[in-house]
């Protein structure tokens, strides 16, 4: 899952709000798309090195409660997850545009969340080898981007 994916509740965030069906306490390893961009850069250029390998794209595990409390650190504004049902998560996806078959799909990823399944929290080695570094934590996408999650 995408770090990314958070501009999709950038009208809650906004209003000190940010709604999910996980529970907010599990970790989940989310990954930012551009140090997917650079993993994917970095293949390409020695592509020698890397046939026939595949790789678990991810950065360090954090909580939805976490990603409250970063984006609340972030803007200097009170940033609460609050816990919907499934239904009402698949049914606002749905209200929001996606297709209801990502939006199930969304949900099926969040419920390996909730189930504690180690998919969701896969190791962050592989990236950080592919970047030479670290991968982004979210403290760390959600700085520069702040401003957007303000209240207005």
């Amino acid at each position: 899952m995408f770090m990314d994916n958070q501009w999709a509740s950038q009208g809650t965030i906004k209003t000190g709000k940010l709604y999910g069906p996980a529970d907010g306490s599990k970790p989940v390893a989310l990954v930012s798309v551009s140090d997917v961009g650079e993993a994917a850069a970095a293949v390409l250029a020695a592509p020698a090195d890397h046939a026939f390998k595949k790789y678990t794209l991810a950065a360090e595990p954090i909580t939805f409660n976490g990603i409250a409390a970063a984006f609340a650190t972030a803007t200097g504004q009170e940033v609460e997850y609050v816990q919907v049902p499934y239904a009402a998560a698949l049914q606002s996806m749905v209200g929001l545009g996606f297709p209801e078959w990502m939006a199930k799909g969304v949900c099926e990823l969040l419920q390996l969340v909730d189930s504690g399944d180690a998919a969701a929290t896969p190791s962050s080695r592989e990236l950080a080898a592919l970047l030479g570094r670290a991968p982004t934590s979210f403290a760390a996408w959600v700085g520069p981007v702040a401003g957007a999650f303000k209240a207005e």
